[in-house]
């Protein structure tokens, strides 16, 4: 082939002479013979949409390269390293929660200061009070340590180095004293430590091994690094994978972290070395009792816990794609030091986009009272959780008197009424439920994945009965930045005391339920008394049993009129148009597709969120009941996250 495309100069002309086949044919085959083959491992993994929360994604901004996240202590801020200015590679800083620039740091196309930011091996660093931001340069050709004031995006301090070639991925000391990070020299890869104070550059180690990704633990006392110091062999010049490593920055006394043994039974997959599987990015969870790592031990990169204590792995993601940077070694992960909250770059569909993940539940345990929670999770998505308690609930009327003089306005007595007005309920409860979870959320709401939850919690004592929920939710993100949501929800009390009169009874009327329908919002002219009730419209919206269904359409305010390039603009605003409909129940007087008499209520309308400043999701909906004659349309403003 290469013959004839040589003769020829058609390459196209080649192909088709000698397999027979036109090169646009030959190319579909191709690709579709990759899918096939890969296939089965992508629907067993978690697809990258459903890797977490997206943060940041260069589909419609412009920039497709968007990568070393390094994720501020609190979680609120990303920093990260984007082409989004289209000439060159910059240092942005973004929300963590909306994914909005709130910086832009540098500025290499325009700026002759900077040669360029190291952003194919190098991230940026926070420090650990979240009020500096350091990141790896080269200045006049020379590297150096840049630092910003990150509430305000100016450069604070610039530190040329001329004891190192490159410098990459710094990481700060707890008590902002240093810098560690990885410095080439002469080819060869070390940790160094620059102390900020003293204005001195010190190596950590200074050998031919490659010693890759420092991050400093929250106590400061060790460095968590990558290295190939315990699977390569120099003599033989055999290059392994990178493993996990400790270090004393006093000391310089490193220790091997046991994470994946060196693989499959048998020897390594070619190319890898005396140890198989490649572990990199280490980065401390904020008690400093373990560590999160990407590793490939499936074949695809994701990320793995392992608890220092006792060696305890687990997997926290499992994208098809994997979580992986520019090159093999690239830094792909980073962990808020306080807040626990994950930041890493998912490659999909040909962009490097940035994801957020809450740490994740690993099984804890809490008591308040006589109560108790326990969760235990099989991976990311699935957990079940049990839980237990006794609590007493009384039905007294309680009246203070207090008797005056009419003459001097003394006091002449005060006394203290109780009146019972039912026996007292002393309840036992306990709880067990599965729950499937891979939701992502946006500003207010979740934007994609899917969530259900089926829980049983017996009730024993005083009286008897069973809470039985089955809560099912699922969002579909068709077209960029719109979701359709759908909840299907049915709670229910069952059993001899599940309509005992002194529980209250579930109400369908909730703003998070069926909009609209309100009891505040329901005044006394709607309330047409009948023989067998006082106000039928709140009758019909009581019972011991209760089935929802939730739908919406969600889309940032500003998106379809072409306002903003990301996904909400400056202000976190969703829209969403829903209808909602509910039927609650009891025993003796059910719904009418259950053979009884009892009526349903819905509503349709448009809400619109916003996020307040982080603390709290605003509702403001404008609904329209169909059950409540004479009513039109109705305002109302709830704090109340989207479902």
């Amino acid at each position: 082939m290469l013959r004839v495309a040589g003769s020829t100069g058609d390459v196209n002309a080649a192909i088709e002479r000698e397999l027979g086949l036109e090169a646009a044919a030959l190319s579909k085959d191709w690709q579709a013979s990759i899918a096939k083959t890969y296939a089965p491992i992508l629907e067993a993994a978690t697809p990258p949409h459903e890797a977490g929360r997206l943060v940041i994604t260069g589909k419609d901004s412009g920039g497709e390269l968007n990568v070393g996240p390094a994720i501020s202590p609190d979680g609120r801020w990303i920093a990260f390293l984007s082409e989004r200015s289209f000439f060159s590679i910059d240092l942005y800083v973004a929300e963590t929660a909306t994914g909005r620039i709130v910086h832009k740091l540098t500025s290499t196309a325009t700026d002759p200061h900077y040669s360029s930011i190291q952003f194919i091996y190098s991230a940026g660093a926070w420090d650990s009070m979240g009020q500096r931001l350091a990141v790896a340069t080269v200045t006049a050709g020379q590297p150096a340590l840049a630092i910003f004031d990150a509430a305000s995006g100016k450069k604070e301090r610039e530190i040329p180095l001329s004891g190192v070639d490159e410098i990459r991925n710094p990481t700060w000391a707890p008590d902002g004293h240093a810098i560690a990070f990885t410095g080439m020299r002469q080819g060869l890869t070390d940790l160094f430590v620059y102390d900020l104070t003293a204005a001195t550059l010190r190596p950590l180690t200074n050998d031919a091994y490659a010693d890759l990704q420092p991050s400093w633990s929250p106590d400061g006392r060790r460095i968590a690094f990558a290295t190939d110091r315990f699977s390569s062999d120099l003599g033989t010049l055999a290059v392994g994978a990178c493993r996990l490593a400790l270090i004393d920055p006093e000391t310089g006394v490193i220790t091997p972290v046991p994470a994946f043994p060196s693989g499959k039974p048998g020897p390594p997959p070619r190319g890898r070395g005396a140890v198989g599987w490649k572990h990199l990015d280490p980065q401390w969870s904020p008690d400093g009792q373990a560590l999160y790592f990407v590793a490939d031990r499936d074949g695809i990169a994701n990320v793995y816990r392992i608890a220092l204590a006792n060696g305890e792995l687990a997997q926290v993601t499992d994208v098809g794609t994997g979580v992986s940077g520019i090159t093999n070694t690239s830094p792909a992960l980073s962990v808020a030091s306080r807040s626990g909250t994950l930041a890493f770059t998912v490659y999909d569909r040909g962009t490097y986009d940035i994801y957020a993940l809450d740490a994740p539940v690993r099984g804890a345990s809490g008591v308040v009272g006589a109560s108790g929670v326990v969760a235990y999770p099989f991976d990311r998505a699935r957990r079940v959780e049990f839980q237990s308690g006794m609590s007493r609930i009384s039905f007294d009327q309680i009246v203070n008197t207090t008797t005056y003089s009419l003459f001097t306005g003394a006091v002449y007595e005060r006394t203290t009424r109780t009146t019972s007005f039912a026996r007292p309920l002393t309840l036992g409860t306990s709880a067990a439920a599965y729950v499937f979870d891979t939701t992502s959320f946006g500003a207010t709401s979740p934007v994609q994945g899917q969530r259900y939850r089926f829980e049983l919690d017996p009730t024993y004592g005083t009286i008897n009965f069973a809470g039985l929920l089955a809560d099912y939710r699922r969002y579909v993100m068709p077209v960029s930045f719109y979701t359709v949501g759908v909840r299907v929800m049915h709670y229910g009390r069952y059993g001899s005391g599940g309509e005992d009169a002194r529980l209250f009874p579930l109400y369908v009327g909730y703003p998070g339920l069926v909009r609209g329908c309100d009891v505040y919002s329901i005044d006394a002219s709607e309330c047409v008394s009948t023989a067998e009730s006082v106000c039928p419209l709140i009758d019909r919206l009581l019972g011991s049993r209760m089935l929802i269904g939730n739908l919406e359409l969600r889309f940032p305010l500003l998106r379809p009129f072409g306002l903003t390039s990301n996904m909400y603009g400056p202000v976190p605003v969703e829209v969403a148009l829903f209808t909602d409909s509910g039927v609650a129940w009891t025993s003796g007087d059910t719904p009418s597709w259950l053979g009884g008499s009892r009526g349903g209520v819905s509503s349709a309308g448009v809400a619109f969120r916003v996020n307040l400043f982080g603390f709290a999701v605003g509702e403001l909906d404008l609904v329209r009941p169909f059950q409540r004659p004479g009513r039109g349309w109705t305002f109302a403003f709830n704090v109340l996250q989207g479902w």
